[in-house]
């Protein structure tokens, strides 16, 4: 049997396939924008046809996904209403009242996916204070759902305390597909059940903007895979890096907006376990964008708190806050597409936009105009223009050129190569900039930090961005062009609930937090014995947000193992004071601490997936496949010594300036570094001591 992960990008759409033995096969090609499921399809065919392998062998399909965040993004989600309670049409606008740049006059607030004609209110109420609820008058919904424009497609649901008590919610979803059974319906209790209006509001409605557009992809890459023969009905990675199936994927979409990032982080941290690498900064540099994530002790960081579609990519308030467990990872708009142009101050800026897949970097050939950052690396040397995608796509220098010249060179009156070189520089500056906010964020210093450095485009800039973040050694993993897909792979089946009772530590009933933990228990059975999942080997983990009385943030501790009790809650206020302390750097004196959601993720075992150790190479050093100028800054052009990547072996030594090409990336070791292939046939490449950074 074997397992195939699949991983659309907006540039690549990337494929692995492991056998029962360990086997590996890769697939990369082209993203089809209009048509998604296209390049997936010529994909699978072609990996099944290079391994020689039949369709029904395949018991596991596991897929990610940017289908439910670029909806975000680009606003082209479906048409969707919100009903709730009476007085509160208008928690979306209203939001938390914070301006993000208190200094901009000519402020935007980030548009909503709901406008106000769209937003309707009914008489209901339930109360946080465990005063009586007022239920709703069915015939007021009814004729409310009747009166429902025709082309809305979906419906959020979004009542005050429903967190608490979600009964008024669930009945009225129940009176709305009564009346129009074609409407998705999100109901705010199911998507995100934790308390603050704003954020829970936020995630329903993002939840069913999305819906009516995610569901119907998600079935049909279900047939299509059917068609092809594969019998295993597809699993999702959601943005925690875990696995569901496809049914939970369709009615919770916005738990995948980052499923792709999310799986590359759980690839990292796979190798650094394997390397034994307490803390790891994993960064992911596609065709569109780039991303970093932190790795503790052989696991990804997670947060609790999501926020999409930025109107302005470092202001937090700019975009959409969701309640949904992610791997907490920073994206910048720098990939292999990403445009570089002049701006009207004369200043060199490298996008966010992206030439993506259609038509690409000008020198994929394929009548893109625009200059980007793939189009620099092919002038400076890095990528090999006759050996792209393994020799399929030929890269077209003199087009690049063109490109550079006519959208860097001429507006700045530059030579050719320091039109390309500048493109590099201020990639790679945009991403620093990027990763070292998200360290200080976390309170982390990353020059501490190994680097494991994945994604078709990370190779030619990984050694480089380490050097400007001070990191002094990079991983390099063996296909590491198509890492992300096979992250996928090794993602555990899990389901995370959460539940909010708000008490002080001090003061704990834990016959209440006890029944909580019961009733989530309960929906986790429920919900594994539905998938068909009843493996012994499930396993609980429950976890708190504990904050300081009156904050409006809070940390996630995770409990201490057996019965809770008066002794559990020394062991959670000692964890929540040593993670306090690392961020903020002081304790607050004499303010108690409380708990406020309660936290259990159940997960099954995940896969069992590991690379197989390479053979020693001989003593003498590993034949060069050519030699060609790079160009490295400071020092010029300089003659590069370029190594087949399949013909490296375990503990070959590679010194700066070398370049080591894949089929489908190319590993840029600039001067000053050197690569050693270790027993899973990654590079890891360290800084020589001592030397400077004259290549910048």
């Amino acid at each position: 049997m074997a397992k195939l992960g699949i991983d659309i990008g907006g540039t690549f759409t990337d494929l692995v396939l492991v056998d029962r033995h360990g086997r590996i096969w890769t697939k990369k090609l082209l993203s089809t924008p209009r048509s998604p499921l296209d390049a997936i399809m010529e994909g699978a065919r072609g990996i099944l046809a290079d391994a020689n392998m039949q369709a029904a062998n395949i018991d596991l399909v596991v897929h990610g996904s940017t289908r439910a965040a670029n909806a975000l993004i680009e606003r082209n989600g479906a048409k969707s209403a919100v009903i709730t309670t009476e007085g509160f049409r208008d928690v979306l606008e209203i939001g938390r009242e914070w301006r993000y740049d208190m200094y901009d006059i000519f402020l935007e607030p980030p548009p909503v996916l709901v406008q106000r004609p769209l937003r309707f209110e009914i008489a209901e109420r339930s109360y946080a204070s465990g005063k009586a609820d007022q239920k709703f008058d069915v015939s007021q919904l009814e004729e409310l759902t009747r009166c429902l424009p025709l082309d809305v497609r979906a419906v959020a649901v979004c009542f005050l305390h429903s967190y608490l008590k979600p009964d008024n919610e669930r009945e009225a979803a129940e009176v709305i597909r009564r009346i129009r059974p074609d409407l998705c319906i999100s109901i705010s209790s199911d998507v995100s059940r934790e308390l603050r209006e704003y954020e829970r509001f936020s995630t329903a409605v993002a939840n069913a903007y999305v819906q009516p557009i995610v569901k119907p992809y998600l079935d049909d890459l279900a047939d299509k895979l059917k068609t092809l023969g594969i019998p295993a009905a597809p699993s999702i990675i959601v943005s925690a890096g875990t696995l569901t199936g496809i049914e939970d994927a369709a009615e919770f979409p916005i738990r995948t907006v980052e499923s792709g990032p999310a799986a590359g982080a759980i690839a990292a941290a796979f190798f650094s376990r394997l390397s034994a690498e307490q803390d790891v900064l994993a960064f992911d540099m596609g065709g569109t964008t780039a991303k970093a994530s932190f790795i503790e002790s052989g696991n990804p960081v997670q947060t609790r708190n999501v926020e999409v579609a930025r109107a302005y990519r470092f202001k937090p308030g700019s975009g959409i806050p969701l309640n949904v467990t992610s791997i907490d990872l920073i994206e910048v708009g720098a990939g292999g597409g990403s445009i570089a142009q002049v701006d009207d101050l004369g200043r060199l800026k490298v996008g966010p936009q992206s030439a993506g897949a259609e038509p690409g970097p000008a020198c994929y050939g394929r009548d893109g105009k625009s200059a980007t950052v793939t189009d620099a690396d092919l002038l400076l040397g890095y990528i090999s223009k006759s050996g792209f995608l393994g020799g399929k796509m030929r890269l077209n220098e003199e087009a690049a050129k063109k490109a550079i010249g006519v959208s860097v060179c001429q507006p700045l009156k530059i030579p050719e190569i320091e039109g390309a070189w500048g493109v590099y520089q201020v990639i790679n500056d945009a991403m620093a900039s990027a990763v070292k906010m998200h360290a200080s964020e976390h309170g982390k210093d990353i020059r501490k930090s190994t680097m494991v450095a994945f994604g078709g485009a990370a190779g030619s800039h990984a050694c480089h961005l380490a050097d400007q973040l001070g990191i002094e050694r990079v991983i390099s993993p063996m296909r590491g062009s198509v890492l992300s897909a096979f992250g996928m792979l090794m993602a555990p089946v899990a389901f995370d609930f959460v539940r909010t009772v708000p008490q002080e530590l001090d003061k704990l009933n834990w016959a209440i937090v006890s029944a909580a933990y019961a009733d989530m228990m309960q929906n986790a059975e429920r919900i594994l014995a539905a998938a068909g999942l009843t493996s012994s080997k499930r396993h609980a983990i429950p976890s708190c947000d504990v904050q300081y009385r009156g904050q409006g943030h809070s940390l996630t501790i995770e409990l201490p193992s057996g019965w809770l009790n008066d002794g559990s809650a020394k062991t959670i206020k000692a964890r929540f004071e040593r993670r306090y302390k690392a961020l903020h750097g002081r304790l607050a004196a004499n303010v108690a601490m409380e708990a406020v959601n309660w936290r259990l993720r159940v997960l099954l075992a995940a896969q069992k997936l590991a690379p197989r150790a390479i053979a020693a190479g001989s003593k003498k050093p590993p034949a060069k496949k050519e030699i060609r100028k790079a160009y490295f800054g400071a020092l010029g052009f300089r003659k590069t010594e370029v190594f087949d990547r399949e013909s490296l072996r375990r503990l070959h030594k590679v010194a700066g300036p070398a370049i080591v090409d894949e089929i489908d990336t190319s590993i840029v070791i600039p001067p000053g570094w050197k690569a050693t292939v270790d027993k899973y046939a990654s590079l890891v490449i360290e800084k020589e001591r001592g030397r400077s950074r004259k290549g910048r």
